[in-house]
C-alpha cells in the first residue's frame, strides 16, 4: 500500500519506470516541472477512490502527489521554503491546465498532498500495457530508451537499475541475483531468461487501492 512520509520520496516501480516518459514532453513542460521537481513525493498509475467517485477507470495516465509546502528536511524538521513551493506549484497547475495533457488535480485525502493526472502520449499505452504485465524488458525500445534519457550507468560505472531492468542486460543479472537472494534469504542462480525485477503489485502503484472499489 502506498504510503507517503514526510522527507521522503516514495519508490516504486512506476517511479522508476514510468515516469522517464515526462523525458518526451515539451521543453516548456519540463522547465515548468523542474520547478516542482522537489515538491513531488510520489507518482501512481491510478486511484482507485478517485476511479470510483467518477464512476470510470482512468488508464494510461500518472497521478503525481505533491508535498503543497514543497521540500522537508528531515534533519531541521521544517520546510525550506514553503511559500516560494506553494507559489511554484500554483503556477505549474496554471500552466497544465490549458494543456491537452492535463486531466485533472485533486486534494490527495486531507493534509497537504495534491494530486496531478497527467495523461501520457498515446505511443506508450503498449509500455504500459507490458508495465502492467511486469515485462520490464519489453516496455521500450533502444530508440526510446534514449529519447527518455535513461542512464544506462550509475554512479560507479556499473550498468543502471533502470536501464539494467528495462533491456534485461546481462551485466545486470547478478545484481539482481543478488538481491533476489538477499531480499528472500535464499540461493537461486539465474540461468534462464527471466524479468530482472519482481513482478508489479498494484498495491505499491494505485493510489488507496482497494480491490472492492476497482472498476
Amino acid at each position: 500500500m502506498i504510503d507517503f512520509k514526510l522527507g521522503e520520496f516514495y519508490q516504486n516501480k512506476t517511479s522508476k519506470y514510468l515516469i522517464p516518459i515526462l523525458n518526451s514532453f515539451t521543453n516548456t513542460f519540463k522547465l515548468s516541472y523542474k520547478k516542482v521537481r522537489t515538491s513531488l513525493v510520489g507518482v501512481a498509475i491510478g486511484d482507485t477512490s478517485y476511479d470510483y467517485a467518477k464512476g470510470s477507470q482512468f488508464k494510461n495516465c500518472l497521478f503525481m502527489v505533491y508535498d503543497l509546502n514543497g521540500m522537508y528536511n528531515s534533519k531541521d524538521g521544517k520546510y525550506v521554503d514553503a511559500h516560494k513551493s506553494r507559489q511554484n506549484l500554483a503556477n505549474y497547475l496554471k500552466y497544465l491546465r490549458s494543456q491537452d495533457y492535463y486531466v485533472d488535480d485533486y486534494v490527495h485525502k486531507i493534509g497537504e498532498y495534491h494530486c496531478v493526472i497527467i495523461r501520457l502520449p498515446n505511443e506508450f499505452e503498449s509500455s504500459i500495457d507490458m508495465f502492467l504485465k511486469s515485462q520490464f524488458s519489453q516496455m521500450y525500445n533502444e530508440s526510446m530508451i534514449e529519447r527518455l534519457m535513461i542512464k544506462t550507468k550509475d554512479e560507479q560505472g556499473k550498468i543502471g537499475h533502470v536501464y539494467g531492468v528495462l533491456t534485461r542486460h546481462p551485466d545486470y543479472r547478478s545484481t539482481f541475483q543478488d538481491a533476489l537472494n538477499s531480499y528472500f534469504n535464499t540461493s537461486v542462480v539465474i540461468d534462464d531468461d527471466r524479468e530482472l525485477d519482481l513482478p508489479v503489485k498494484l498495491e505499491d502503484e494505485i493510489l488507496d487501492y482497494h480491490k472492492k472499489h476497482l472498476l
